[in-house]
């Protein structure tokens, strides 16, 4: 793409850099912008089948069609309004063939606001910014040096931008693609022109194949632009991303093609001036027609608000006609003033077009014949982890009345902002009929980055959209091992600790609600959860995910269990031990004497006498000691600070073990893996803890309760006395 830069869009041709589009300030004049209030004329208009479709949808169609209003604001002689396109600011902007100026239109007084640039006229296309800088893109001509810029206009600031991006053409289509380019078409030299409003020094060209002539473009929603070639009869796709033309799809019969556009369905809907709106579908390429009134021609279509396809209608008769995605059928609308021209989803959940020839543009709203609102059912404030489902579908009700469900009625849900996308389609857009008396539901699953999701449900002709709030939270970024690594337990017996696993964000925050599975890898023994190979937990508040019990196969040896969560891939690995089967042992109270406790609060050592009663050693057991219920009774924390597990072998040699887990209620001391010092037939060993009364604990006799492995005994008897 050659690029010149001038002083004016008056000036003589003044060539500076080849390679640099120079972007040029507004003239010196300052800023002014002119309201004038538009006196508004208001039509009321009912849908009619379009006469050329086939009789046997008449009937289905009189119980759906829909009456309305049409609201045509007159700018004046000589204005010649000619694209239509919705601002960021909510207004309706209107580019003029005969005028150097954009119109602003106030989406309910129709108050038009004119920004003057002065000539040459500011013509065709005209689309808002893709990104937060509030302004309007526009094609304007300069007939006198055979250059045709693309414009920009800060709405505010108020200023004017020529962007120079070649000689001899002029921009016909634009759209602004999700990479957040505007994508032009260029008829005259016969190529799709880009330009990046972030850096409009950032430019690109593409010739058509075919000696091609395209007209329209549009994005569709598997992220190709699709564009009309009026040459040679077809719909061509064009992949940004490689820069590379993909699809040709030509129509089987005659015609021109104009102006396209894509519905959420993946189809893409082309204007043909031989009385019919054409499609191709970009699943499978197949096409498709819907006729139009006889004598009349196609202009421009876009998708409405209720994501059906609008287009305007002239010749025999001046229409708006609205072609119904799923029966096929149009609908269509008398404009009794002029020819209709280009067309837009706009503000005011309406479609605005323009009649050129009598200087006006109009609102058209139409409003299903009893549908009043749309209440949100459920699904709304809910939050999921990055690359999960939703738990709840979105649901709404539509209603025509105070408690009245409708049936059959069309709801379109979008994401309007958000890392998110609709199961059902795979995209950002979902159409449903309501059913079931008047519900509507939506499944959405989240894609990987973080952050809050918005989603609108809509339905034709209801004033306030149902809004959906939902959060994406981030994803794990790591998985760390926390707990139940290299245990050992007898063959069919139970791992005493279950294994548990940290997961972390990229901020090394905690996670909830991330799934982490537990799998076992067999070894030359294995293992199981409750007879399956695997389980799959969530993570807890804190990030901690916890397997179910872990228990042994009947063969010893070792064997491994792996832990992975879907968005790490690193994964953390569990090593197990399977003995041979448990030697019998007897749990009996022993110990020290019996144990006295004053109320005063001396500490006393209650405890269990083990007795090993079968050949070969017993391998550690988890231990768990618990307080009598109401007795006030208190664990003494002995172990500098921990609570201490004390071991005699009968040797009398004393173990200590001061890593107790004391209980939420303060009434159960548990140890992991306490080895009992029992390795062989008839030796013995005994345990114990410290304990004390309260002040307030009654006079009587009572014990501990002691678990060690599958056995529990009372603990050396306890007398609690005054003093």
């Amino acid at each position: 793409m050659t690029t010149d830069a001038t002083q004016s869009p008056e000036s003589p041709d003044t060539p500076d850099s080849p390679d640099t589009p120079e972007i040029l300030e507004a003239s010196p004049a300052p800023f002014e912008g002119e309201t004038h209030i538009v006196v508004p004329e208001r039509q009321r208009v009912r849908g009619e089948l379009a006469p050329a479709m086939v009789r046997s949808f008449r009937a289905g169609l009189a119980a759906t069609s829909r009456t309305g209003e049409i609201t045509r604001f007159n700018l004046g002689a000589g204005r010649a309004p000619h694209g239509v396109a919705a601002g960021p600011d909510g207004r309706a902007w209107v580019t003029s063939q005969r005028v150097g100026y954009l119109t602003a239109l106030n989406a309910e007084s129709g108050a038009a606001t004119r920004y003057d640039r002065g000539n040459p006229p500011l013509t065709n296309a005209i689309v808002a910014d893709p990104g937060p800088r509030q302004a309007m893109w526009y094609s304007w001509w300069v007939p006198q040096i055979h250059r045709d810029p693309i414009g920009s206009f800060d709405i505010r600031q108020g200023t004017y931008t020529n962007h120079i991006l070649y000689d001899r053409g002029q921009p016909e289509s634009m759209v602004v693609a999700r990479n957040g380019r505007l994508y032009f078409t260029e008829p005259v030299n016969r190529w799709i022109g880009m330009i990046n409003p972030a850096d409009p020094t950032e430019i690109g060209e593409w010739r058509v194949p075919e000696n091609g002539q395209p007209w329209g473009i549009t994005e569709a929603p598997d992220g190709l632009l699709w564009f009309t070639d009026r040459q040679n009869g077809t719909i061509r796709s064009f992949d940004p991303e490689k820069g590379m033309f993909v699809n040709s799809v030509r129509f089987p019969v005659g015609g021109t093609l104009s102006y396209c556009t894509a519905a959420a369905d993946g189809r893409v809907w082309a204007a043909d001036n031989t009385a019919f709106v054409r499609y191709v579908n970009t699943g499978n390429l197949s096409t498709g027609s819907v006729p139009l009134q006889a004598g009349t021609r196609a202009q421009d279509v876009a998708v409405g608000p209720d994501n059906n396809v609008w287009v305007t209608v002239t010749g025999a008769v001046n229409q708006i006609a609205c072609v119904n995605v799923r029966s096929l059928q149009a609908e269509t609308y008398p404009v009794s003033w002029g020819a209709p021209y280009h067309i837009t989803k706009g503000p005011g959940n309406a479609v605005w077009f323009t009649t050129p020839a009598t200087d006006s543009v109009a609102r058209l709203t139409v409003t299903p014949a009893e549908t009043k609102r749309l209440d949100i059912v459920s699904g709304d404030g809910q939050s999921t982890m990055a690359g999960t489902p939703f738990p709840q579908p979105l649901r709404v009700r539509a209603l025509s009345g105070p408690h009245e469900g409708e049936d059959g009625v069309s709801v379109s849900f979008e994401i309007k902002r958000g890392s998110a996308f609709f199961a059902a389609t795979g995209n950002q857009f979902l159409q449903v009929t309501t059913s079931g008396g008047g519900y509507a539901t939506a499944a959405v699953s989240a894609r990987t980055a973080p952050g809050p999701v918005e989603i609108t449900a809509t339905a034709f002709g209801v004033a306030e959209p149902a809004r959906f709030r939902l959060t994406v939270r981030a994803a794990p970024a790591h998985i760390t091992l926390v707990g139940g690594n290299n245990q050992s337990a007898p063959a069919d017996g139970t791992f005493a600790t279950p294994l548990s696993v940290e997961l972390l964000d990229s901020d090394w925050r905690p996670v909830e609600g991330a799934p982490v599975t537990f799998a076992v890898q067999p070894g030359s023994a294995t293992g199981h959860f409750g007879g399956q190979g695997s389980v799959t937990v969530h993570s807890n508040a804190s990030g901690i995910a916890t397997s179910t019990a872990l228990h042994a196969g009947p063969a010893q040896g070792t064997f491994k269990v792996d832990a992975s969560t879907p968005s790490v891939t690193q994964h953390v690995m569990f090593d197990a031990t399977v003995t041979g089967a448990v030697p019998q042992f007897s749990l009996s109270p022993g110990g020290p004497p019996d144990v006295t406790l004053k109320r005063s609060g001396n500490i006393g050592y209650p405890g269990v006498r083990l007795l090993s009663q079968a050949d070969g050693r017993v391998p550690p057991q988890k231990v768990s000691v618990t307080l009598p219920a109401q007795k006030d009774l208190q664990f003494v924390a002995e172990g500098s600070p921990g609570y201490q597990l004390t071991v005699m072998d009968e040797q009398g040699n004393l173990h200590h073990r001061a890593d107790g887990l004391l209980s939420a209620d303060g009434q159960t001391l548990t140890f992991e893996n306490v080895e009992l010092f029992l390795p062989r037939r008839g030796s013995a060993s005994t345990l114990w803890v410290a304990v004390k009364a309260s002040p307030g604990s009654p006079i009587s006799s009572t014990e501990l309760t002691f678990g060690v492995g599958p056995r529990t005994s009372p603990s050396t008897p306890i007398r609690v006395t005054t003093g």
